[in-house]
C-alpha cells in the first residue's frame, strides 16, 4: 500500500516535470473534487486539468473512474519494472478524458493496453495536445 501511495506521487510530479518542460504552468492541485490532480491555466484565463493514473509493471491500464469533460485529461504514467524488480523510467500516455470516455465505453473495455493507447489514440508522450489548448 505505501508502495503504491509513492508511486502514485511519483507519476503527479513526472506529468508536472514534463508540463513544466514544455513552459506549461502547472499546480498540484490536493484534495481537489472529480479527480483533478494538476491544474494548468490558460492564456485566457481558462483552466486545463488533469487526472493521474497509475500503472505499475503491467502493459494495461485498469480502467478505473474518471470525469470525462472539456478541458479534461487524463495522463496514464506507466511504471514498468526492470531487472530485479527496479522501476524503470515512467512513460506518460496523454489523452482528452471526452476522447477516452467515448473510446472506452464504444468498446466497452474494463483494461486498455498502453499499446492500445499509444497506437490508436496517439497518447503516447503526447503533451503537446495539452500545450496547444493551454496555448489556445
Amino acid at each position: 500500500m505505501l508502495r503504491r501511495k509513492h508511486l502514485e506521487l511519483a507519476g503527479k510530479f513526472h506529468v508536472l516535470a514534463a508540463l513544466h518542460r514544455f513552459g506549461i504552468e502547472a499546480n498540484l492541485a490536493l484534495a481537489q473534487p472529480d479527480n483533478v490532480d494538476i491544474s494548468v491555466l490558460g492564456q485566457a484565463g481558462s483552466a486545463i486539468t488533469i487526472d493521474v493514473k497509475i500503472v505499475q509493471g503491467a502493459e494495461e491500464w485498469v480502467v478505473d473512474q474518471f470525469t470525462a469533460r472539456k478541458h479534461h485529461y487524463v495522463v496514464v504514467v506507466a511504471f514498468p519494472v526492470g531487472a530485479n524488480g527496479v522501476v524503470a523510467q515512467p512513460e506518460a500516455y496523454v489523452v482528452a478524458s471526452e476522447v477516452l470516455h467515448k473510446f472506452i465505453v464504444r468498446r466497452k473495455l474494463a483494461k486498455v493496453s498502453l499499446e492500445t493507447l499509444a497506437k490508436e489514440l496517439a497518447a503516447l508522450e503526447a503533451w503537446e495536445v495539452i500545450a496547444a489548448e493551454q496555448a489556445a
